[in-house]
């Protein structure tokens, strides 16, 4: 949509965006493009005198309206009050076509781990962990490291979740699950303690707590241990979106360019400096990402 604007505006397209704020400097504006009526803005506070270009996108991603707004209009329309703040970080990809950031568990999960467990046979993905059932982690990466190339359906630019609910049922498929399940819970496979992340871009969303958090998580304890957010293993997955011409109209499928497994596991836990080292070469972790909501009628 940024490189509509541009050509509608007279500019040249550039080869990509700088993260300026806004990012329209030149016309002092910023881009919303917008399927509902709320908006939300993050990194920052609304800017009184900022443009704002409101974009209404329909259901057929046809655009149907247009609105340019100051900051202070939009102001007016903030029912919340509060600022959402969320954690993001950024990775960026090897030049392999996947990569196991490292290869052990942290020293809570480690030994609760088994290899070569038959998932199949004895539980669903959405059921507690519990201690002989864990795969390690090299295993994990190793039985999802074949979804490289594999492909699904694309529900549309702004279907996030429903991509990322394609890409889960394979990732239980991968794992050896009789079935696939999803309660919409963190982490998105908790019998392996893993969060599943669909990528189209470096920056990862986190939410609300840090991959490196002592925090519990809401599991029961294992033997007696308290499993903790850094206990979590990520798969990180990287996304390339193939266009074909069908029935006059456009079609999408993803396929899957490039998976991270682990990518952030105890990244800046000080009892696991291994683990921490080992994801601050590929991985950074980013402040808190500010965002306030405002209810806007295109």
């Amino acid at each position: 949509m940024k490189e509509k604007v541009c050509e509608v505006l007279g500019y040249p397209v550039p080869k990509s965006f700088q993260k300026t704020q806004p990012r329209f400097p030149g016309q002092f504006f910023d881009t919303y493009t917008q399927k509902s009526n709320n908006l939300q803005v993050w990194n920052e506070e609304l800017s009184a005198v900022r443009r704002y270009v409101l974009i209404r996108i329909s259901d057929a991603d046809l655009v149907t309206r247009v609105k340019v707004v100051t900051g202070d209009a939009l102001a007016a329309l903030d029912t919340t009050g509060t600022l959402t703040s969320k954690y993001q970080a950024r990775c960026i990809p090897g030049v392999e076509a996947s990569e196991l950031i490292t290869d052990h568990d942290t020293k809570t999960l480690a030994g609760f781990t088994s290899p070569g467990v038959e998932l199949r046979s004895i539980g669903t993905p959405v059921m507690h962990p519990r201690a002989g059932q864990l795969l390690p982690i090299a295993e994990v990466y190793d039985r999802l490291k074949p979804l490289l190339g594999q492909s699904f359906k694309d529900a549309g630019f702004d279907q996030e979740r429903n991509r990322g609910a394609a890409l889960h049922r394979l990732v239980c498929q991968s794992l050896g699950y009789a079935t696939y399940q999803d309660d919409g819970q963190f982490p998105d496979v908790r019998h392996q303690l893993i969060e599943v992340k669909l990528q189209t871009a470096p920056t990862i969303d986190l939410g609300l707590v840090l991959p490196s958090s002592t925090e519990p998580l809401d599991v029961p304890m294992i033997e007696g241990a308290q499993i903790r957010h850094c206990d979590v293993r990520y798969a990180v997955f990287y996304e390339l979106v193939l266009w074909s011409l069908s029935h006059a109209k456009n079609e999408r499928s993803v396929c899957t360019r490039r998976a991270r497994t682990g990518a952030l596991v105890a990244a800046s836990v000080s009892t696991e400096a291994g683990d921490a080292r080992n994801a601050a070469n590929s991985s950074s972790m980013s402040d808190h990402t500010f965002g306030r909501s405002a209810r806007a009628t295109l």
